[in-house]
């Protein structure tokens, strides 16, 4: 059992002894260049806060970048973790910085020091169901990325409106839960990216389906990147971390339950896929 009360690095501890599979999402040096990329893999050695990470797999998900930020995005879920008196299976997430990066003669990544965060998010994974939209519904997207969550209608208006790379036009749903979504978005507003927690505005309208309370907004933060299949983009997955009540034009926060309005709409309209808990840690 992990008492959430307790030190950070036991959760890093919990994961070595229990050999987990921890993902990372981080740039790193390949042969000559810099490339964004996702592993998979586990420790096999710690000391306080500095771990050896062991990669068993890589996937290259972005064109060469200019330089290494040394920070890695990790992910990975633990069973048995008491929160408030009552045992949960929780994902933890948090950004580590890398020490050190090996790699064998052919430039393949081996393995990573790391030097984990006192802070991390630890999120209770929950059952949201996800669903894939119906192609005979006409369904409107919007997504920004804001520098700032807008206070008042006429600067939501301007958002919704500004020509900015970082605003795109019906963008691509690959799912949609009460919690969250994955999104496939341009590269442009994907690459930056590689913090974790990047706010973005989600605007979510269905067209044809007779009734004026068919819109949604949401300030949505990012988890990282998804595995859908994005020939002309990146998918990237989102948790709803509020959500606009347009009549009082203020922004309800939702990050522990997730949308009742969007749930119910998705459940008369929308066709369930299968429940993957990974994903849907939130």
């Amino acid at each position: 059992m992990i008492d959430l009360e307790g030190s950070p690095n036991s959760y890093i501890v919990a994961a070595y002894h229990e050999h987990i599979s921890i993902k990372i999402h981080c740039c790193v040096k390949l042969g000559e260049f810099y490339y964004v990329v996702n592993a998979k893999g586990h420790i096999n050695d710690i000391d306080g806060m500095k771990a050896q990470y062991v990669v068993q797999d890589v996937k290259i998900l972005l064109d060469p970048v200019s330089k290494d930020n040394n920070h890695a995005n990790f992910s990975f879920i633990l069973k048995n973790v008491l929160n408030k008196e009552k045992l949960i299976t929780a994902n933890i997430i948090g950004e580590a910085f890398i020490n050190k990066t090996v790699n064998d003669a052919a430039g393949n990544l081996q393995s990573l020091l790391l030097q984990f965060p006192i802070k991390y998010t630890v999120r209770p994974i929950r059952s949201s169901k996800r669903y894939v939209l119906k192609e005979n519904i006409n369904h409107f997207f919007k997504v920004v990325l804001p520098n700032e969550i807008p206070k008042t209608r006429t600067g939501l208006v301007n958002l919704l409106r500004d020509p900015s790379e970082y605003i795109t036009d019906n963008a691509r749903i690959v799912n949609l839960s009460r919690g969250g979504a994955c999104i496939c978005l341009p590269e442009e507003m994907a690459r930056p990216l590689l913090s974790f927690g990047t706010l973005y505005i989600v605007f979510f309208a269905t067209a044809n389906l007779g009734t004026q309370d068919n819109t949604y907004l949401f300030a949505a933060k990012r988890l990282g990147l998804g595995r859908a299949n994005c020939p002309s983009g990146v998918p990237v997955r989102m948790e709803f971390a509020s959500e606009l009540d347009t009549a009082k034009f203020t922004w309800r926060d939702i990050h522990e339950k997730g949308s009742e309005r969007l749930q119910a709409y998705l459940e008369r309209f929308e066709r369930e896929i299968p429940p993957d808990p990974q994903w849907d840690a939130g």
